[in-house]
């Protein structure tokens, strides 16, 4: 007789794969976890590109963050412990009932509450990483019209006749103040350009 633990995520990612990748887990996570704090904490002291650059690694959509959260889901998972039938298959020698056993459905609850959980943790992360990398950019504020412009947009006609203008950091900008419309047309423009070329680049 084998007996294994059975959960709802289990059944859907597959018994060996879930296996394998909570093995990672236990020990990945704890050390992600120790690095993802440290720059958060970091992130709440310092205004730095160095940490913004760290925090778009390993933050919000990147790859890195999105197998952190399925790892860290898996590892938070738990089941509840079942008989395992033999199998005729030849990649698995044993094989969950067919049954749905007691308790199966509170691992749903479970299961659907992580995942939930996990897109909020990308959504989130990934709004910080924004607000933070905007915190850390320089701009020319113009205090008289209480507007601001990126520092890299030499385009901007309305920054080059303006007069006082002060180079400042985003989250020394008062919140009321907003971005100059030209200079935000210009970075649509150019974010538009640089994923278009992504995919044509020769």
């Amino acid at each position: 007789m084998v007996i294994d633990s059975y959960s709802f995520l289990k059944k859907i990612i597959g018994r060996n794969a879930y296996n394998e990748i909570k093995e990672y887990a236990r020990k990945i996570i704890p050390i992600a976890t120790c690095i993802l704090v440290a720059l958060w904490v970091l992130s709440f002291i310092f205004h730095w590109g160095f940490i913004s650059s760290l925090l778009n690694i390993t933050t919000g959509t990147s790859l890195i963050f999105v197998a952190y959260i399925i790892g860290l889901i898996v590892l938070l998972d738990k089941g509840i412990d079942v008989v395992l039938e033999e199998s005729n298959e030849r990649y698995s020698r044993y094989t969950f009932p067919k049954e749905e056993p007691i308790g199966f459905k509170k691992t749903i609850v479970r299961g659907v509450t992580l995942v939930i959980f996990g897109f909020a943790a990308i959504i989130l992360s990934n709004n910080y990483r924004n607000h933070y990398a905007f915190e850390c950019e320089t701009f020319l504020v113009d205090h008289q019209h209480q507007i601001y412009h990126l520092d890299c947009n030499n385009r901007c006609e309305i920054a080059k006749e303006a007069d006082g203008l002060e180079k400042m950091k985003g989250y020394e900008i008062e919140e009321s103040y907003k971005i100059c419309y030209w200079c935000e047309e210009w970075a649509e423009d150019a974010e538009d350009e640089y994923n278009s070329n992504r995919y044509y680049r020769k």
